[in-house]
């Protein structure tokens, strides 16, 4: 038994820490009597710095996407306006916060979270949609190059690899235009998951390119065959199908996961709106109750 009552002191003392960890004193609020700009000095400093960061979250995603500039200048504006307004949102909330108005607080911290969402949906656009758009387009560069020092038989396997780039970027494309703030979710997941599609496809096209180049770099002296080669290349196209099938398959995999996902945010959201509805509904019964 003093075994028991030691490790319940334990418990207790390692629960305390957990406490003083989790809500530190320093935090605490300052005593009443101070005034609102100082009781509530942390949470101003707090949103000042959001609003800082929002502007300064501009130059650094245009430095990062750089080498995209061309695909993604407009939609890279349009962020900027958003990170703006939401910035000054937060110079709101912090000049509230000196009134001591927690109500108009509350309310602002409302139409920050918002305007969030709206943003949050241009930060997908660009560093995800777009980005895969430009890594999945051609360039007339890169084709010109390539066919100065290829096999001339490979390039028909080049130029459908083109084919399936280019329809990959405009897949993209097409996805990226209808994922905005205010469209329809449902058609920029069905946009977004043909894109997929499509990327895929330009997968299997760059395989079929290198498989057609390796096989011509190999048999430069087209005068040399045998039984044994036409077996070796049969039975690398039956492995390339194969490959093939599984990219496939995989693709519908992931599909789905990306769908579950989206299934499990929405109840998660639901869940929460449940939760403050109640809540809301509880003050409203106990106000009506005095």
């Amino acid at each position: 038994m003093p075994n028991v009552r030691r490790c319940s002191a334990l418990t207790a003392v390692f629960l305390g820490a957990i406490a003083l960890t989790a809500f530190p004193v320093s935090s605490a609020p300052k005593p009443a009597d101070d005034p609102p700009e100082i009781r509530y000095k942390s949470h101003i400093e707090d949103a000042l710095d959001r609003a800082r960061a929002l502007r300064d979250s501009v130059g650094g995603m245009e430095a990062d996407q750089s080498r995209f500039i061309a695909f993604i200048r407009a939609d890279l504006a349009k962020y900027r306006d958003v990170c703006e307004v939401e910035a000054k949102v937060f110079e709101k909330i912090a000049a509230t916060y000196k009134t001591g108005d927690l109500e108009a607080v509350r309310k602002l911290r409302v139409e920050g979270e918002k305007i969030e969402r709206g943003r949050l949906v241009w930060k997908v656009r660009i560093n995800e949609i777009r980005v895969k758009q430009a890594t999945a387009a051609p360039t007339e560069a890169s084709y010109v190059e390539e066919t100065r020092w290829i096999p001339a038989g490979v390039v028909p396997d080049l130029d459908r690899l083109v084919d399936a780039k280019r329809a990959a970027s405009e897949a993209w494309a097409r996805a990226a235009e209808a994922m905005t703030p205010d469209g329809d979710p449902d058609a920029a997941n069905v946009a977004r998951e043909a894109a997929y599609t499509s990327d895929a496809e330009r997968e299997i096209a760059q395989w079929r390119f290198e498989a057609a180049l390796y096989r011509e770099r190999i048999a430069a002296d087209k005068t040399v065959s045998s039984d044994d080669m036409a077996r070796a290349v049969e039975r690398l196209k039956v492995i390339m199908a194969k490959r093939e099938t599984v990219r496939r398959e995989q693709i519908a995999r992931e599909r789905q996961e990306r769908e579950n996902e989206r299934d499990w945010n929405l109840a998660q959201r639901a869940y929460r709106e449940a939760y403050d509805a109640a809540v809301l509904e509880r003050n409203r019964q106990k106000a009506a109750q005095r």
